[in-house]
């Protein structure tokens, strides 16, 4: 009977006991994604041109100088950091953010007055509230980025049919501000579409959308 008993304990004792489940683990919330407003390069250089001038798109007279054949120097524009070239057309952003336009300006991509004879093709600087990081040409618009976020268009955006305008009321001498409710931190153009990055990842198109490329 001893013998049996022992053998009873024993098997108690075999018998294992429930395993605990590990601890579920926290799920990780979401990193908050967001991309931030490029600055100004810090090294600048000088402007040269070459190419077509009928229009004083390379920022020469095109009376004495229709074309060029080899990089001239544009002595107009200092410290320059970036240069666009549109349809007809050019931009220069400088070091202290400023932009500065030449070239045709028939759906207003200067971005300025030109109504004194020969002032389109002299290099001349645009009124912004604030410091452009970013800029952006067209056919025959143009675009800008702000140091806080915000863009800036001014032209005109064309279809099969001519002129669209830049907005529903038509094309902009000037720069407007466009999405104002959005910090955007990179933009782009096509011939006759704009593209804006926003700070979250989002991405809006506006303009002729023709060949599907505003993607929508």
């Amino acid at each position: 009977m001893a013998r049996a008993g022992a053998r009873k304990t024993k098997a108690k004792e075999a018998i294992p006991a429930a395993v605990e489940a590990p601890p579920a683990k926290k799920a990780k919330r979401a990193e908050a994604f967001a991309l931030v407003v490029p600055t100004l390069p810090k090294r600048s250089g000088n402007l040269l041109a070459c190419g077509q001038n009928d229009v004083g798109q390379l920022g020469f007279d095109p009376d004495d100088v229709p074309e060029k054949t080899r990089p001239a120097l544009v002595a107009e524009v200092k410290d320059v950091v970036d240069v666009k070239a549109g349809g007809m057309h050019s931009l220069c952003l400088t070091k202290s953010g400023e932009i500065w336009s030449f070239g045709c300006n028939d759906e207003g991509a200067l971005g300025r007055d030109t109504s004194e004879e020969g002032s389109e093709m002299k290099p001349t600087k645009l009124e912004l509230p604030k410091k452009v990081v970013r800029i952006s040409c067209g056919d025959s618009h143009s675009a800008c980025l702000l140091e806080d976020g915000s863009v800036y268009a001014w032209g005109s955006f064309r279809d099969a049919h001519g002129s669209m305008g830049l907005t529903t009321e038509g094309k902009k001498q000037a720069p407007v501000q466009v999405l104002p409710e959005i910090i955007a931190v990179d933009i782009a153009s096509g011939a006759d579409h704009l593209v804006i990055l926003e700070k979250n990842g989002k991405v809006y198109t506006i303009g002729c959308g023709e060949q599907g490329q505003l993607g929508r």
